[in-house]
This record gives C-alpha cells, structure tokens and sequence, in this order.
C-alpha cells in the first residue's frame, strides 16, 4: 500500500519533444516518483538544488539528505526556498497556466528576483534526482528565465535543460524555438 499523495514539487520528463517536466505524485519526505519515457515507473529523491536569483538569495546551492531542516528568524527566507519548488510545481501542473502565470502569481519577475540582480537579471533553478540519497544524480533539470527589456517585459525561458545521467537529452532555446518565440513563454 503506497503512502497517501500529497501536493509537493515533483517531476518526470515528458519526452524529449515536450520541452520539459511533467508533474507526478509525491510518497514521503524527498521521494518523487519519475515515469521513465520507457512507460516504467520509479521512485527518486531530491538530492541536490541549486537556485539563483531567487527572491532573497543569491545564489543557494545544497545538498539534501533524507530530512533537511530549514530553522531562522523571522523573513530570513524559508518560505521563498520552500517556494522555489512550488514555482516548479506551479509550471509543470497541467491545466494551470504554465511559467507566465506561475510568474504572475507571484507579482512578476521583479517579485521573484533578486533585488541585487541587476547585472545579472536571470533567475535559475536546477534539481538533480537520484534512486537514493547520497547516490549520483539519474536525472538534473535545469530551468532559467528572464523578463523581456522591452514591449510588455513578457517573462521568458532562457535556459532549460534535462539531463539523463550524463546525457543531455534537452536543451532550450533549440532551432524550434528560434523559429516560434511563443515556445519560450
């Protein structure tokens, strides 16, 4: 008997022309569970997260064990750390209006951003998956995203990318997406 789903950031690849992550059910702490594009089903943890530009950090990077403890004060950034996996959730949801409206949701890409990231505008996320904890990564998915400097400052992908174990198996902006902008929104 398989544990109780609950609502939490999780991914499985969606192939390799969906052009991302597709969200699935959650079993316990860090456990996600990845439908292969083979149509087989696994279990995987978060191991590892890397954010960048995102609200009040500038750049976080750490390590995630069977039980990680976010423990400050007041406004100190649990909740937008707890929050950047939401977003992803918010983006890969079926139905849910996709990475504008996750932005939106958020009051725009000047909410989410860094307010010292003025050099460097972009905001990034990148998760790596593994069988285990402390076993090497099976699958990384790497996302980034800019606003657009001129017109309706439009929220797009800069950078987004899959990897599986050591092979990348995407890697956007592609050809496709030079020739329909739309993709990237």
């Amino acid at each position: 008997r398989r544990p109780k789903a609950r609502v939490s950031p999780c991914f499985r690849p969606s192939g390799p022309h969906s052009g991302g992550m597709m969200p699935c059910r959650r079993y316990g702490r860090n456990t996600v569970e990845i439908a292969a594009t083979e149509g087989r089903v696994h279990q995987m943890v978060i191991t590892h997260i890397k954010i960048k530009n995102w609200r009040n950090f500038k750049k976080v990077e750490l390590d995630i064990g069977d039980r990680k403890f976010l423990v400050g004060a007041n406004a100190s950034g649990k909740s937008n750390f707890l929050d950047a996996f939401r977003f992803l959730r918010d983006i890969a949801t079926p139905g849910s209006g996709g990475l504008q409206r996750a932005v939106r949701s958020r009051g725009g890409v000047s909410k989410i951003r860094n307010l010292s990231a003025r050099r460097d505008p972009e905001v990034a996320i990148e998760l790596h998956l593994a069988d285990e904890t402390g076993a090497p990564p099976k699958w990384r998915y790497s996302l980034a995203i800019r606003q657009a400097t001129r017109g309706r400052r439009q929220t797009y992908i800069s950078n987004e990318s899959v990897w599986s174990g050591e092979e990348q198996i995407i890697n956007r902006p592609d050809r496709d997406d030079e020739r329909d902008n739309a993709r990237l929104d």
